[in-house]
């Protein structure tokens, strides 16, 4: 119990100012991931959209080609979709001062 709430303060205390962000990342995983169904499922749904379909199949077949050829572990990751009925699940802002690859503080 003490690990969870020395844990739990250290993420607090790591950066992010308030609950609210963490409040905010946590509820759009668990939407993400209550979205999601099996590629298999989106393939034989009639109501799945051609382009989607090729793109799935076109995933699924990089997926089998990753782990007959180059030996990756054949689990469950990459076989299943969600449709967030937007272009990107996040996104990753970072700046830095013009002509410059340093980070901006």
């Amino acid at each position: 119990m003490r690990a969870l709430v020395a844990l739990l303060a250290l993420a607090l205390l790591a950066g992010c100012e308030s609950l609210s962000y963490y409040g905010q990342a946590i509820g759009g995983h668990f939407k993400l991931l209550s979205a999601a169904r099996p590629i298999d499922s989106w393939l034989s749904d009639p109501a799945t959209p051609a382009d989607l379909k090729g793109r799935l199949e076109t995933a699924r077949r990089i997926r089998e080609f990753a782990s007959r050829e180059l030996h990756l572990p054949d689990n469950a990751s990459y076989t299943t979709y969600a449709d967030l009925n937007r272009r990107f699940a996040v996104w990753n802002v970072f700046a830095a001062p013009k002509f410059s690859v340093d980070p901006k503080a």
